[in-house]
């Protein structure tokens, strides 16, 4: 009889497992697919190639800041935040 772990039996936490790790290996595997290409260029294009994902990055951390932003304006607005001194934030925080 299999051995049971909280219900789960090993052949199932195993099976999980395999789905887990079979997209993080499809994922290592294609990110290894992109250094050997990026490798396989001279390198000045690979320095053009590091700018350019450099500036798209900062990028898309500026559009996820600018959503946060409009998120916070829009919980302010709607009165779903609060207001206080340090000492309250650190209280709360406590709790």
């Amino acid at each position: 009889m299999p051995r049971r772990l909280n219900g789960i039996g090993i052949i199932n936490i195993i099976y999980l497992l395999k789905l887990q790790i079979k997209p993080m290996a499809e994922k290592i595997s294609t990110l290894q697919q992109a250094l050997d290409v990026v490798e396989a260029l001279d390198l000045e294009e690979q320095a053009i190639l590091v700018d350019i994902i450099s500036k798209r990055l900062s990028q898309q951390r500026r559009n996820e800041l600018l959503k946060d932003v409009a998120q916070a304006r829009r919980d302010y607005q709607q009165g779903n935040t609060k207001s206080g001194s340090v000492a309250d934030l650190m209280a709360e925080l406590d709790e």
